[in-house]
């Protein structure tokens, strides 16, 4: 079974370790620089500036490094502190769509949070790896060769205090076999880590319903809505 990257769990612990904050904001600070900086010699490169062609797939190459660093601010805050929930499931699906869907596909985001919903930082950081996880899942595959197509997102309050998370595509079946790949394991990790229980319902398409128990009192909560 996959287990999450390191960089993943870094990013945990500096999220749960007040006094490594420092070294996140450092982190996150240099890496936005770094990319500043190649996007800087992509732009300035002649050679790439000589032809049609040249121009195009540098174009399209600072166009990705873009997409990549917002994936990276929706999941991490990587180059910016993290905004409300709902803009970085928007920001992070937008992006994964802008990344992995064809030119011809039209994919939509569908996106429903119950006002009020009250989720740490903590608990949405681990959503949203969940979410990436599940969106970029269905675009490879529940999404393939479809020209059009919506991913809805649904996030609402349970029973007992607690948070229930479902994600859905209007997308082909899903091979049951893909369900414990690389990928979708790592939801089920995740998942674990805050006591959620992961449900999927695989046709007519793939849908995943995740619950989590309430959170911990202690824990500082944002507000959503």
């Amino acid at each position: 079974m996959a287990t999450i990257s390191a960089f993943e769990a870094r990013s945990r612990n500096f999220r749960r370790s007040p006094e490594h904050l420092a070294d996140f904001c450092q982190s996150r600070h240099q890496t936005k620089s770094a990319l500043q900086r190649i996007i800087c010699l992509i732009l300035d490169e002649p050679v790439l500036s000589l032809t049609r062609a040249g121009r195009d797939a540098a174009e399209d190459l600072v166009r990705r490094i873009d997409i990549s660093a917002a994936i990276s601010d929706a999941l991490f805050g990587l180059t910016h502190s993290p905004f409300p929930l709902p803009e970085r499931i928007t920001s992070l699906v937008d992006s994964l769509i802008a990344l992995h869907a064809d030119i011809e596909q039209s994919i939509a985001l569908d996106l429903r949070i119950t006002d009020g919903v009250a989720i740490s930082l903590e608990r949405e950081s681990l959503i949203l790896q969940i979410i990436h996880e599940i969106v970029l899942n269905a675009l490879k595959h529940g999404m393939y060769m479809r020209l059009v197509g919506t991913i809805t997102i649904e996030i609402r309050p349970a029973r007992c205090g607690g948070l229930t998370m479902s994600i859905c595509n209007d997308g082909w079946a899903m091979d049951p076999r893909l369900s414990r790949n690389e990928g979708l394991s790592i939801v089920w990790d995740l998942a674990a880590q805050e006591g959620g229980e992961v449900n999927l319902v695989a046709r007519p398409a793939a849908s995943f319903q995740i619950d989590f128990p309430a959170e911990n009192s202690s824990h500082p909560q944002r507000i959503t809505g």
